[in-house]
């Protein structure tokens, strides 16, 4: 008995020990000064609203110049939300580490199209279905999409969930649904240039290479309508007669009706 209980007590003592190591360990390192900041920011291909010096500067000015600040001085917490208040980071982590260095890692948001609405507002949809501001100095290459649509303006240098109560009714969540449909496939994301809202609230498509207009219609079965297109555009890639027709329309099921220019 008396063996277990000694037992028990070194357990808890080895315990007690570890934890107050550990405890005199962050102390001693928050104590610490920073020596520098590591900034990291992960955007896509086509990315470049997070300019790298300008990113920098920020945060500097925001931890009011850094090195040689403690540990302890630094706000984690503030520094990390105000982050993300910016409305193209997608994603932050902020940590420090044992040699006295702060660490950012920020992830851009991806342009998927640029909308502009019947006043000619415009902003961005990213892929993760947020509506974001334009650029002052960056211009991402994406899809148009424009036409006989309006939108709730964004608040001043902030984004906002295309899922949202404000947004949830506007045709901008059908505009995502159809252009991440056009980006995922291939030959469609380079083929398709333009998305157009009609009066009646469908949807047309204009082509790269060709003055043709394409009816897509609602968006009902719109992966079969979407492979229609890409098989017939595929097998008529090198006749001339693309170039003969003023509109495709592939807005009835299983149809792909073609009119031909007047005087031809």
């Amino acid at each position: 008995m008396v063996k277990k209980i000694f037992t028990i007590s070194t357990w808890v003592l080895s315990c007690f020990a570890i934890i107050a190591l550990f405890a005199f360990a962050r102390i001693e390192q928050l104590s610490k000064p920073i020596k520098d900041l590591r900034l990291t920011i992960n955007r896509p291909a086509n990315g470049g609203f997070l300019e790298y010096k300008r990113t920098f500067s920020m945060i500097m000015k925001l931890t009011d110049s850094i090195p040689g600040k403690s540990l302890s001085r630094l706000d984690v917490y503030k520094l990390k939300n105000n982050l993300k208040s910016n409305p193209y980071v997608a994603g932050v982590e902020v940590y420090t580490t044992l040699e006295g260095l702060l660490k950012v890692d920020l992830e851009e948001r991806e342009a998927l199209v640029r909308v502009f609405d019947s006043t000619n507002q415009s902003a961005y949809i990213d892929t993760r279905g947020y509506l974001i501001p334009l650029h002052p100095d960056f211009s991402a290459r994406v899809i148009i999409a424009n036409g006989c649509f309006d939108y709730p303006p964004l608040m001043p240098n902030s984004n906002a969930r295309l899922s949202s109560k404000l947004y949830k009714t506007s045709k901008l969540n059908e505009i995502f649904r159809l252009s991440q449909s056009l980006v995922a496939d291939k030959f469609l994301n380079a083929f398709i240039a333009q998305v157009y809202v009609d009066s009646l609230g469908e949807f047309e498509l204009t082509p790269r290479l060709t003055n043709t207009n394409i009816v897509i219609g609602k968006l009902d079965d719109l992966d079969v309508k979407l492979k229609n297109l890409r098989i017939f555009f595929l097998t008529k890639a090198e006749k001339t007669e693309l170039n003969d027709y003023k509109t495709i329309s592939l807005k009835y099921k299983n149809q792909i009706v073609c009119i031909k220019r007047q005087g031809l």
